[in-house]
């Protein structure tokens, strides 16, 4: 009788014991705000709407790199406003000369992903004196942190302003969102 006894005591005690240890353990990872993880980890970010966020690499002070040629254009400003890069132009004499310039600006994929199926278009806006426009990605196919390059090339005689607008898209997990880059000649 006492065996018994002491053997429900015994388990009654080690019932009591275990539920602590479990009530402690579960209320302290309530309590604590961080997680501790031994290895590597990578967040996946929410990819949702037309925007491309990419990191655009400073060349100085600005971002777009060129080659002018003399009495062609002279650069004035440059704005980035969320997915879309104005840089400005002012012509540099009404030579009526073609003047073949070229365009870029350096990005790197800030995304945890592969940005896959790259393309570009070009459109003039307005100006009739453009032409040979045409734009090109370094890598249609960017892994996370990799850089790339979009090109822009075109003739310009001078002899107006001109407005062109390039669009740099890729695929983000399934959708695809764009980049803008707009050139402005006055």
């Amino acid at each position: 009788m006492i065996r018994r006894k002491k053997k429900k005591l015994k388990i009654l005690y080690m019932v009591v014991i275990v539920i602590i240890i479990l009530s402690l353990s579960v209320g302290y990872s309530l309590f604590v705000e961080s997680i501790n993880i031994f290895g590597s980890a990578t967040s996946m970010p929410i990819i949702s709407g037309p925007d491309l966020d990419i990191n655009l690499i400073p060349n100085g002070s600005i971002y777009t790199n060129g080659t002018y040629p003399a009495k062609s254009i002279i650069f004035q400003s440059e704005t980035l406003n969320s997915n879309e890069l104005t840089v400005n132009y002012t012509r540099d004499g009404t030579t009526g000369k073609r003047n073949n310039i070229s365009i870029s600006i350096n990005f790197t994929n800030k995304y945890h992903l592969n940005l896959t199926s790259g393309t570009t278009s070009s459109q003039i806006i307005s100006g009739t004196q453009i032409t040979n426009l045409s734009s090109v990605l370094s890598k249609t196919v960017l892994i996370p942190n990799e850089q790339g390059t979009l090109t822009v090339n075109f003739t310009n005689t001078n002899k107006s302003g001109a407005n062109l607008r390039i669009a740099m898209s890729y695929i983000v997990n399934g959708i695809t969102q764009s980049f803008y880059y707009n050139v402005i000649i006055v």
